[in-house]
C-alpha cells in the first residue's frame, strides 16, 4: 500500500512538473524547464524563473532566465537573462540580458551586451552594441545604429537622423551639422 501511494505521488509530481493539466489564465509565481510550466499559465504576476526556455504571454515583476532564451509578449518590471531576452509587444522596467531583441515598443532601460530594439519612446540603450530599427530615446555604447536617435553617446554613433547631439570618437548623422564629425554632432538647424 505504501508503495503504491508513492507511486501515485510520483507520478502526479512527474504530471505537474511536465505542465500537464489545465492551464490557469495567470499566476503569482511560474518555473519554466525547456518550455514546461509549473503551474501552467499565460500570464505572471509576480516572478518567473526560466532554464534553457520560457515562455508567456506577459510578464509582471521580476523575470529570471538561467541559460535560456526567454520570450514574452509583454514584459512589465525587472528582467535578468543570462542568454536572450526577447519582447514583442511592450517593454518598461528595466531589461537585462545578453541580448535583448525586442520588437514591439520599449519605455526601458535596456542593459545588454547586444540590445536590438524596434523602437524606444523612453529609457535608455545601454550596451556594447545598441541596434534601433526606428527611433530610439538615449543610447550609450561602444557602437550605436538607428534610423532616429534623441541622444547618442559611444565610440561610435550612427543614425539617419539625430534629433539632439551625438558623443563620440565618430558621428554618423544624414542631418548633422555635417555628415561626419569626431567628438560631437549635431543636428542642422
Amino acid at each position: 500500500m505504501k508503495f503504491q501511494k508513492a507511486l501515485t505521488t510520483f507520478f502526479a509530481a512527474a504530471l505537474m512538473f511536465a505542465g500537464v493539466g489545465p492551464a490557469a489564465a495567470e499566476t503569482g509565481f511560474q518555473l519554466q524547464l525547456a518550455g514546461a510550466q509549473i503551474p501552467r499559465a499565460a500570464d505572471v504576476y509576480g516572478f518567473r524563473i526560466g532554464f534553457l526556455h520560457a515562455k508567456n504571454t506577459s510578464v509582471r515583476g521580476f523575470d529570471l532566465g538561467l541559460a535560456s532564451i526567454s520570450q514574452t509578449g509583454d514584459s512589465y518590471g525587472f528582467s535578468m537573462i543570462l542568454g536572450v531576452g526577447q519582447v514583442s509587444g511592450r517593454c518598461s522596467g528595466l531589461s537585462s540580458a545578453l541580448i535583448n531583441y525586442h520588437t514591439g515598443t520599449d519605455e526601458s532601460v535596456n542593459a545588454a551586451f547586444f540590445n536590438s530594439i524596434n523602437r524606444q519612446t523612453a529609457g535608455a540603450n545601454i550596451g556594447f552594441i545598441n541596434v534601433t530599427e526606428k527611433s530610439s530615446n538615449v543610447d550609450i555604447s561602444g557602437i550605436a545604429i538607428s534610423q532616429r536617435s534623441k541622444v547618442q553617446i559611444g565610440f561610435v554613433n550612427i543614425t539617419e537622423q539625430i534629433d539632439s547631439v551625438q558623443i563620440g570618437f565618430l558621428n554618423f548623422a544624414e542631418n548633422g551639422i555635417f555628415p561626419v564629425l569626431p567628438f560631437f554632432n549635431l543636428p542642422k538647424q
